[in-house]
């Protein structure tokens, strides 16, 4: 469906293990990588259907309301992928693509946002080292975790080599709460479909 290019490389780090480690200092999020293409359309009255990849449905469920929350100001119809979708293990956007393509179409969705946790960096918190004991008690842990999640906008209108129209790569480091994480996180993969530079 894709070509090589626009595959997602994700390490296997779900989103479980993002909600699970929430330490106590609080780092701003920072935009890594944001681009949209310079043909990107007005989606507007469009359907997209938002996929997390996630071992743990209710943590897909949490970042797919929220991000289809952000999105779907009545301008896009944003639809998460657990209600059309609820026993599908998502594991990448290939995939997704091309074993759900007949749905997709049937629903009339005119695209997909695809979004995981492509890294997560461990380093010891400046002036603190963890001892071996701590490492294994990451709540208890002066390490310090960074998480790189990506999110990738596809439309399915396009031909197969040029359906990647948006790409963003955001790094929290020690997030404070989930909801704030996927609050932060979900405003920048809304910001794409505030920008209608052409029409259709």
């Amino acid at each position: 469906m894709l070509n090589s290019r626009i595959l997602i490389r994700c390490c296997c780090i779900a989103f479980s293990t993002l909600l699970f480690i929430l330490s106590s200092c609080s780092s701003p999020v920072r935009v890594l990588d944001y681009w949209t293409s310079e043909d990107f359309r007005d989606y507007s009255k469009k359907s997209f259907v938002v996929a997390v990849k996630a071992d743990d449905p209710a943590n897909r469920q949490l970042f797919e309301d929220r991000i289809a929350d952000k999105m779907d100001n009545g301008r896009i119809e944003a639809i998460t992928s657990y209600t059309v979708l609820p026993d599908q293990v998502i594991t990448n956007l290939d995939e997704f693509l091309n074993s759900n393509q007949s749905l997709l179409d049937s629903l009339g969705i005119r695209g997909v946002v695809f979004a995981a946790v492509k890294n997560v960096i461990i380093s010891d918190k400046p002036g603190e080292q963890a001892s071996e004991k701590q490492k294994q008690d990451p709540e208890n842990s002066p390490l310090s975790r960074t998480y790189v999640l990506e999110s990738r906008i596809i439309d399915l209108k396009r031909s197969p080599d040029n359906q990647l129209v948006g790409v963003n790569l955001v790094s929290i480091t020690d997030p404070t709460s989930a909801d704030k994480l996927v609050s932060r996180y979900s405003k920048v993969v809304s910001k794409h479909f505030k920008k209608s530079p052409s029409n259709e």
